[in-house]
């Protein structure tokens, strides 16, 4: 037997299961009791065990205060950006594409990687093609 599941335009927000068989809708709410019932039983489980959980936890080091966590060092950030444009002419395409990295948002008190913003560019005429503005930013990418 074929399951065939159909996207009908019928199913909005106020009725998901409009296409479904009523016995199937049925059955998987059925089951979810079950489920339920399971993560309660398992929940309170864990409750029981809290205690006895979190002194393993300490005794194991893995439950420590976060005031024993050193400070990390604060990173410095960077970002990348591009841009492309296609000018078409008379007889061909000017193309151009560039991107640009920089590193910025730091602090005073750290050091920076790079001194000033990096850039690269790409400037070429073309013939006319559809295919122009897609291996552009494919260019553009990977000036980046």
């Amino acid at each position: 037997m074929e399951l065939t599941v159909k996207q009908s335009p019928l199913i909005t927000d106020q009725a998901p299961f409009a296409d479904l068989p009523a016995a199937l809708v049925d059955e998987v709410l059925s089951q979810t009791s079950t489920v339920a019932q399971g993560l309660l039983t398992s929940f309170q489980e864990v409750r029981k065990k809290r205690k006895t959980l979190r002194a393993e936890l300490l005794d194991s080091g893995l439950l420590i205060a976060e005031s024993s966590l050193d400070y990390p060092p604060l990173p410095t950030t960077c970002a990348v950006d591009g841009s492309y444009a296609i000018e078409q002419l008379l007889t061909t395409d000017l193309a151009a594409a560039a991107a640009v990295a920089m590193e910025g948002l730091t602090p005073p008190s750290e050091k920076r990687y790079w001194e000033l913003p990096r850039h690269r560019s790409f400037v070429v005429a073309e013939p006319h093609s559809a295919d122009t503005a897609t291996v552009l930013r494919a260019v553009m990418l990977g000036l980046a």
